[in-house]
């Protein structure tokens, strides 16, 4: 008797939501239908974007200090600063309003000092960029460069260096000067053929000639670590993306189609109780 009385539940309530979906078929398809005519339009009229990314090191500060300083622009970018943003990178304001977000992660972490005060290894940092013009990255890797490069903390870092180089390279060369003349005076003396000294003269114009060598191949290592001094270098560039990051078809029709279903509900319920008073009354 009770399987009996559960199989008509079930019954009933089957014949009544066929009532509803008869009842609100057409109903549903209007909303349906103007869900996915909006989220279409939606899709192809909304903005573009594209986005891109750079991996970059520095052996002259840990990589989160370098994802704080981009942090400054992701504030700035966030609070629709566009004066801001184009100050720190060095671009226009036209430019500068089309960037959408920046983010930076640090990739690994070293924090290990050596003596000349920089990293034993360097620091990997990924900076992102989305913007609505992709023309946009081309000019972003120099941007980047000199963004962190400009940094107090940073460009005293690189003043150091070059400094210390500098006191360097000019030793050596006064250095090669000095043994050069040497070595120009003892080949005029055996050219002259002081020969009860030749053997002696010789030998030390040979290590004159030897250090000088090594001199002047220690001050191609400096010149090329003066050159070299960066505060960051850029390993992987932004490029021009080819497809674009957003808007996306499928999420965009999927939240208007959740809205549609959402209000359609809505709708059916509020209709439902209005009939169900309706009868009572």
């Amino acid at each position: 008797m009770m399987q009996e009385n559960d199989n008509e539940s079930i019954l009933v309530k089957i014949e009544f939501v066929k009532s509803l979906v008869i009842k609100y078929k057409s109903k549903a398809i209007a909303y349906f239908t103007v869900a996915l005519v909006l989220g279409l339009c939606s899709f192809f009229y909304s903005e573009k974007e594209y986005t891109s990314d750079a991996i970059g090191l520095s052996y002259k500060v840990p990589s989160d200090y370098v994802v704080d300083i981009i942090l400054d622009v992701e504030d700035a970018i966030k609070e629709h600063d566009d004066t801001t943003v184009a100050k720190l990178l060095n671009i226009s304001i036209v430019s500068a309003n089309k960037i959408v977000a920046i983010s930076a992660s640090s990739l690994d972490e070293n924090k290990n000092v050596k003596d000349d005060g920089d990293l034993s290894q360097p620091n990997y940092f990924k900076v992102k960029i989305t913007s609505t013009d992709k023309k946009i990255f081309d000019t972003l890797n120099s941007s980047l460069i000199q963004l962190i490069n400009s940094n107090d903390f940073i460009s005293q870092k690189i003043a150091a260096d070059k400094d210390y180089l500098s006191k360097n390279i000019n030793y050596i060369v006064n250095e090669i000067d000095t043994l050069t003349k040497v070595k120009n005076e003892i080949e005029k003396r055996i050219i002259n053929g002081e020969s009860s000294k030749n053997v002696m003269l010789l030998t030390d114009f040979s290590k004159i000639q030897s250090n000088i060598v090594d001199l002047k191949s220690r001050l191609e290592i400096f010149k090329n670590k003066f050159n070299r001094i960066t505060g960051i270098s850029i390993v992987k560039k932004f490029i021009k993306p080819r497809k674009k990051s957003a808007p996306k078809f499928i999420p965009i029709i999927v939240v208007f189609e959740l809205i549609a279903l959402l209000l359609f509900i809505l709708n059916v319920v509020i209709s439902f109780n209005l009939e169900k008073r309706k009868v009572e009354e």
